[in-house]
């Protein structure tokens, strides 16, 4: 008989694709609804590991833990992902750097909001989910005459299914 599981357990790596996927398609046309006359750019890259190159503004994304838990019948799984996320972007003056990286944070935040259903397992019977996203503005750094603002990321996304 072959071996069926109860729950679509959620895999990390899907969802750091889905996360991506995402990303890709709604967070410039979120940043151009919210400020269209700035004409920012969208990431120009996005990757999972360290990077070897810099191209701005970036996104590095990558699973930090997983929690599980089912109930003693079995009827029953609870889940907590946590992702960690980087973003840097860089412009020309401390000030600049600052605002451009609050705007990407604040529509970066909208879009995963907006579509977090679809960073969950796709065969789940998901019932109710709570997402959580955390960021704290690193110091700039400087490079040339470019100044760099990084900000990290935790997004805890804790759902269920049955």
């Amino acid at each position: 008989m072959p071996f069926v599981a109860l729950f679509a357990e959620v895999a990390e790596s899907e969802v750091i694709d889905k996360l991506f996927v995402v990303v890709e398609r709604d967070f410039k046309p979120a940043l151009d609804a919210a400020y269209a006359a700035a004409n920012y750019p969208k990431f120009a890259v996005m990757a999972r590991a360290n990077l070897d190159q810099f191209n701005y503004p970036l996104l590095i994304a990558g699973p930090q833990r997983v929690v599980s838990k089912e109930t003693e019948s079995g009827e029953w799984l609870d889940q907590v992902l946590v992702v960690g996320v980087g973003i840097a972007v860089k412009d020309t003056s401390a000030t600049a750097v600052k605002i451009k990286a609050e705007r990407y944070v604040r529509v970066f935040k909208a879009v995963v909001r907006k579509d977090v259903l679809e960073l969950l397992p796709s065969a789940s019977a998901s019932v109710g989910y709570e997402l959580e996203i955390d960021h704290r503005y690193l110091h700039h750094k400087t490079k040339g005459t470019d100044f760099i603002q990084e900000v990290e990321f935790e997004i805890r996304i804790h759902f269920g299914e049955k």
